[in-house]
């Protein structure tokens, strides 16, 4: 009977959490985080549209003769330096723009899964349940009282 109890507290404490609208834990404004990797993005892509113009810039000025082969060539691979370092920090950013985007929607694609759960408890077996709690519950402490809390994976 004990397990019965902790069962319906643990499932009224799970139901509580999303009735609530607070879900699995997230960091921050995702919106907001989302955006401003997204900015960073574009700031570099622009920069990256600067250095191809400087070297345009370059090329235009060897060919009309104001600039020196020479200096052209040093001028050009400073350049050259500058848009591989600009290039390695723009595919940085979509990673990390892809990796959050991957991470928000598992964490909706879990959230359905709970509420799947939740909806279907009473159809559902024991076996099902346990495993619908396991992927979402990191831990349940149980008190002397036996009280309960719960923690979601992260």
């Amino acid at each position: 009977e004990r397990a019965g109890d902790l069962e319906a507290q643990v499932r009224q404490a799970l139901s509580d959490m999303f009735a609530g609208g607070n879900g699995f834990p997230q960091a921050g404004d995702e919106s907001a985080v989302l955006a401003e990797q997204e900015q960073e993005r574009d700031r570099l892509r622009s920069r990256l549209r600067s250095i191809d113009r400087r070297l345009e810039g370059y090329v235009d000025s060897a060919a009309k003769g104001r600039l020196s082969k020479e200096k052209m060539h040093k001028l050009s691979v400073s350049a050259a330096g500058d848009r591989l370092a600009v290039e390695d920090a723009i595919e940085a950013a979509e990673l990390r723009i892809s990796a959050y985007v991957d991470a928000a929607g598992r964490k909706r694609g879990r959230e359905r899964d709970v509420a799947k759960l939740l909806d279907a408890w009473d159809e559902l077996g024991f076996p099902e349940r346990q495993t619908g709690l396991r992927e979402a519950i990191a831990r349940v402490t149980v008190t002397d009282d036996d009280a309960i809390k719960i923690t979601l994976r992260p």
